[in-house]
């Protein structure tokens, strides 16, 4: 279910057009992100990620938070994920 956030020309705009192109449904939808100028794309995803090296603006948005690049965050995201399938 989509979170209610208006799309604009962000990068929760390019997931849109990768949902539709690839007929994914949008409960499929993630986003991992650690910056203010992820926060369209965190508000859109089905799930969100902040790395722990996002700010708290970031950081509150999202569903969970997992460990900055350097200690494999994206890895440790996507395997909790996984697990919860």
């Amino acid at each position: 279910m989509q979170k209610g956030f208006l799309i604009g020309h962000g990068k929760a705009a390019l997931i849109k057009i990768i949902e539709e192109k690839l007929s994914l449904p949008h409960e499929l939808t993630v986003a991992i992100g650690d910056s203010l100028n992820d926060t369209d794309m965190l508000k859109y995803a089905a799930v969100s990620v902040a790395m722990e090296n996002a700010p708290a603006e970031v950081k509150n948005i999202c569903d969970f938070v997992t460990d900055t690049t350097e200690k494999n965050g994206v890895a440790k995201a996507i395997f909790k994920l996984i697990d919860q399938i």
